[in-house]
């Protein structure tokens, strides 16, 4: 059974925010078209926050995302807040709360 909203898929491929399966190399999003549609990360998003993705391994892709501010376009990625932990959130890199903790980079 699939996730509508998003879950995570077998290394190489990750579930996009339209539910479309992308493909993954070296921890890069790529499109159907084989160019990555990337978006700026700011202080405060998801992105760069410490409860982004910390509900399974630091994964390269996260590391990229802290360490260059960049995060494909439509990545899903779990919120390990614990204010939210009960709700099982998936948000973008560039969402946003008031719960924001800096990541380590």
């Amino acid at each position: 059974m699939r996730d509508p909203v998003g879950s995570a898929e077998p290394t190489g491929s990750f579930r996009s925010a339209t539910g479309t399966a992308r493909e993954c190399c070296n921890g890069v999003a790529r499109t159907s078209h084989g160019r990555t549609d990337m978006q700026h990360v700011h202080d405060g998003q998801c992105g760069l926050c410490a409860h982004f993705g910390e509900t399974h391994e630091q994964a390269a892709q996260l590391l990229e995302i802290r360490r260059h501010h960049e995060a494909p376009e439509e990545l899903l990625d779990d919120c390990g807040h614990p204010r939210h932990a009960s709700l099982h959130l998936k948000v973008t890199p560039i969402s946003g709360c008031d719960g924001f903790e800096p990541a380590r980079v």
